[in-house]
Order: structure tokens, then sequence, then C-alpha cells
């Protein structure tokens, strides 16, 4: 036999319940990053110096903040998207 609970379907999220997902997603801390923050990575094993060229919002898990990174030369540099919890700043 099933246990009885107080909780109500509207406790859990479903796919597709945009209202929660925005109320529960996090604001920005003060110590986020911005464009021209320059930035190392501090996943192991990847070691490389970069420069954030585009803030892209809370988008990921929780609400965290992922930023578009520049690796190298302006023209000729990679850019690729991580997770701000995956870096750190440095000094320009």
């Amino acid at each position: 036999m099933p246990q009885q609970t107080d909780a109500k379907s509207w406790d859990f999220n479903v796919p597709g319940d945009i209202l929660k997902t925005m109320a529960h997603a996090q604001t920005a801390p003060t110590d986020s990053f911005k464009v021209g923050d320059h930035v190392v990575s501090r996943i192991p094993g990847f070691d490389w110096k970069g420069v954030v060229v585009e803030d892209r919002g809370p988008l990921g898990i929780d609400g965290s903040q992922i930023v578009m990174i520049r690796v190298g030369d302006e023209d000729k540099g990679r850019q690729f998207e991580v997770g701000a919890e995956d870096l750190d700043r440095v000094a320009a």
C-alpha cells in the first residue's frame, strides 16, 4: 500500500513548466564574468588562457552563467562556450 504524503502535484517540475524554471533560476552573482575579462580553465588537463567575448547569461544547470570564450588571436582564435564555474579570472 502506498504511503500518504502531503505533497501536491505542483510541488514538482514537469517538462515545459517555464514559470517554475524561471522562478528557480538564480540571478548572476556579483562576481560573475563580464565581456573583456581574462580567464583560465579550471578543468584539469585543459591549460588555456582566454578572453570572455560574450555573456550568454544564466543558461546552465540551475541558472549557472555561460560565457563565450576566445582563445588565441582576435582573427584566428577559437571560440567556445563554457560554464563560469569552470573558469578563474586572471590579470590581463
